[in-house]
């Protein structure tokens, strides 16, 4: 019987979690449980059958995790433990009328591996099912919908009578790894005919996944919903899950009320939490659970905040960008007289680098909503993805918005120091161009009062196509401006002006004025991305003071100025060292608009 004709008359009940169980079982010994399909097959055949007894229809193979990036193994030995693999499971259901499905899991989320890399994996993954005559292949804890749909076509082109199984995994808000929300998931994939059912899996408990059910429109006859036994506590090295499974059970009856269909257990569950479930659908009246859609809660949109800075660069006006840099220390005076500066002189836009060089300054978002609340100016944090999860980058966000903040530019973010990595680690949960998707995810739910995206651009490109290819990634991503490393000759504005006219992109040209012969070395010799001519240089001399120094570089940035505005959007003024006078100078010796 196929699935789509068993669910008509009752709830199908999939089997509860193999790794955590696995590793409950073995007391931890073992951190991964596929490659036991070769070492300790009974001990998998008994868990398989452990869920059958509990009262599961179907179950998954125990493969989840077998892909040559997870295991670290070569590909032909993966390919005999996910044999191996299939073979305990089709052992274990005989004599029954269990199903079984082909569990595939997710490479390399986030992804740090090519994209052509994943995608050849995933079909020899799944070359590996086609050779074994499975009859269902599960899809579970994807992030992508794009991938998981490319996956999706590539089963049925070889294997069409295949039923496919595709479950997304969400946090608590209803966002993937890489920022899709869960109606977009719902959306999308209701569309793809070819799926048998689609859901989601793992990432939360019951609890939090039945609100998010609850406000999404869905079909109630190819809906999954396979939650995790709660959130785990580390004890002694070991993630370890509450015995909850009569509170587990009471939760999945409650989602079955709402609608779905077919219903399981992920991470932290066991035969305990399947017999459960097994013993209240038992009692359940199936005419109990909803037949039709539920239909999307309606939210009343948010009133647009005025932003003068996007509404100038959408109706082609030129605009001036000003970075100050935030504090070292707790005082603010000096940024703050400098922004009120800058508001005379008639600045559009004032930037904060988010810890530039991977050395701490204030928090970039915290300074620009003070920023804006004390002069009215609009402001552009960069958000630095080098140093923040998913979680505290959400948070972030929402900060931002509720602080009235609209313009962001993200950035992957310099490297941290090299004496400084034995204590600071990196966190790089996510790179700008996914991180630009998530946040562009978060817009579709902010109707017209979203987040105005921006990213960066380095001139000083070594490959122009792969600038080019990139750039078009971050557009598709939903930035809708850049902002330039700084430029100091032709060549630089020359790259500019190609990206500009082949990418469509707006573009703001970067400017940093040099204060010294010391400075424009340092800038040129240690800085990433920074290229100082030595015609350039060569207007400095070690012998200048302060003042002659800095009237040179407000003459060569000037006159950078002048060169530039026909080919780009507008300008990007790096202020050095705060000097925001110098800033004022360079605006006043030449016509900036």
């Amino acid at each position: 019987m196929m699935i789509k004709d068993y669910i008509k008359e009752q709830v199908l009940l999939m089997d509860g979690a193999m790794g955590t169980y696995f590793a409950e079982l073995t007391e931890g010994h073992y951190t991964l449980s596929e490659p036991a399909n070769i070492s300790k097959p009974g001990l998998i055949l008994d868990i398989h059958k452990a869920y059958i007894e509990a009262g599961a229809k179907l179950i998954r193979t125990n493969t989840f995790a077998a892909n040559p990036y997870t295991l670290y193994r070569s590909f032909d030995e993966v390919k005999k433990i996910i044999i191996a693999g299939i073979d305990i499971a089709n052992e274990a259901v005989k004599g029954t009328d269990c199903y079984v499905a082909y569990s595939i899991g997710p490479i390399g989320e986030p992804y740090d591996i090519e994209d052509y890399e994943i995608e050849s994996t995933y079909r020899k993954l799944i070359d590996v099912g086609l050779l074994k005559n499975v009859k269902i292949i599960l899809l579970e804890t994807f992030s992508r919908i794009d991938q998981v749909n490319q996956l999706v076509e590539y089963i049925h082109e070889h294997g069409p009578n295949i039923q496919i199984m595709t479950n997304f995994t969400v946090n608590q808000h209803g966002y993937t790894k890489v920022g899709v929300n869960k109606e977009k998931i719902i959306q999308q994939t209701r569309q793809q005919d070819l799926v048998t059912t689609y859901g989601f899996n793992c990432g939360i408990g019951a609890s939090h996944l039945l609100s998010l059910i609850k406000t999404l429109d869905f079909d109630p006859s190819k809906m999954v919903a396979v939650p995790n036994a709660g959130y785990p506590d580390q004890q002694l090295e070991r993630m370890v899950y509450q015995s909850n499974a009569d509170y587990f059970a009471d939760t999945m009856i409650k989602i079955c009320e709402e609608g779905v269909r077919i219903i399981g257990g992920c991470c932290g569950t066991t035969p305990e939490h399947i017999r459960k479930i097994r013993e209240r659908l038992n009692a359940l009246d199936f005419g109990e659970v909803k037949s039709i859609s539920r239909m999307k809660r309606k939210t009343q949109p948010l009133k647009p905040l005025h932003n003068s800075f996007r509404e100038k660069l959408e109706d082609n006006q030129f605009v001036v960008a000003v970075e100050l840099d935030p504090p070292f220390k707790m005082d603010m005076s000096l940024i703050i007289s400098s922004a009120h500066l800058l508001k005379e002189v008639g600045v559009d836009i004032i930037t904060f680098a988010d810890s530039p060089l991977g050395r701490t300054r204030a928090d970039a978002l915290l300074i620009a909503a003070k920023i804006k609340q004390l002069t009215g100016m609009e402001v552009l944090p960069h958000v630095c993805l080098r140093d923040k999860n998913l979680i505290a980058l959400r948070g972030g966000l929402v900060g931002a918005h509720l602080s009235d903040i609209r313009n962001i530019l993200i950035v992957t973010g310099d490297p941290i120091p090299s004496d400084d990595r034995d204590e600071v680690k990196s966190v790089f949960n996510m790179n700008a161009i996914s991180f630009m998707q998530y946040v562009t995810e978060i817009n579709s739910e902010l109707d017209l009062d979203t987040f105005y995206i921006g990213g960066a651009l380095n001139p000083y490109t070594q490959n122009m196509e792969v600038t080019l290819e990139r750039v078009m990634k971050k557009k598709e991503a939903g930035a809708s401006y850049l902002l330039t490393q700084p430029v100091y000759n032709d060549a630089g504005i020359q790259a500019i002006k190609k990206v500009r006219d082949e990418t469509g992109m707006k573009i703001l040209g970067g400017i940093m004025p040099l204060v010294s012969l010391r400075n424009a070395r340092f800038l040129h010799y240690e800085f990433p991305g920074i290229i100082i001519p030595d015609d350039v240089m060569a207007r400095f001399d070690d012998e200048m003071t302060k003042e002659e120094a800095e009237k040179v570089g407000v003459e060569l940035a000037v006159a950078l100025a002048t060169k530039m505005k026909p080919y780009v959007d507008g300008l990007y003024f790096m202020t050095p060292f705060n000097r925001a006078t110098m800033i004022e100078k360079i605006i006043k010796k030449m016509d900036i608009r």
